[in-house]
């Protein structure tokens, strides 16, 4: 944890609080990290990704929403660690309707600017139905993230394992183009598009 960015705040409990017991005396405030990684992301990420390096992985692998706070993360973080990544993204469109352009805009285009391959699957009930393609590209890829890393490891985590500045990597935004390649996977009894 950059503890210049977010110094440990002093936490006083109110008056009711004084009769329970365990109540943390201070915090860190995410906002005042100075992370673009997003904070509260980035904490079992930043453990996840070093058992990653620990294990000499190379690629990185999750899933979630098309516009996915945690699919961005990721996507940073592998970048500035040198991995490469691939994003299983869920598409609001059925499978014969699932095209490629999905546009440049928002936690997409930071994603793709970064060199993520984009993966978009057919719209699902839910997020968690995207694991069963995802065990299906492991076997090829290396570690697997589950879709926002739910983890019961109690693993917590804390800033560290890098700095979580993105400005080294978008030197030209004014410029930026959206030419990585984009993929479409409408069943998952097709060979996964990696």
């Amino acid at each position: 944890m950059d503890v210049n960015n977010s110094p440990l705040h002093q936490y006083e409990p109110p008056n009711w609080a004084s009769s329970l017991k365990n109540i943390p005396q201070h915090f860190v405030k995410d906002d005042l990290t100075g992370c673009a990684l997003s904070g509260n992301k980035v904490r079992k990420l930043e453990f996840v990704l070093a058992d990653a390096l620990d294990k000499r992985c190379d690629t990185v692998l999750t899933g979630g929403a098309l516009h996915s706070n945690h699919c961005r993360t990721t996507a940073i973080a592998a970048k500035q660690l040198g991995l490469k990544c691939y994003l299983l993204l869920q598409s609001r469109e059925e499978a014969r309707q699932l095209t490629t352009d999905i546009g440049c805009k928002g936690n997409l285009l930071l994603s793709r600017i970064v060199g993520s391959r984009v993966i978009l699957v057919p719209h699902l009930q839910c997020v968690s139905d995207l694991k069963p393609m995802m065990k299906k590209m492991v076997e090829e890829l290396h570690v697997w993230l589950p879709d926002g890393i739910s983890r019961n490891d109690e693993s917590g985590g804390l800033f560290g394992l890098f700095d979580g500045r993105i400005d080294p990597l978008i030197t030209s935004s004014q410029s930026a183009k959206c030419e990585n390649e984009v993929f479409c996977w409408r069943d998952i009894n097709e060979p996964p598009p990696c």
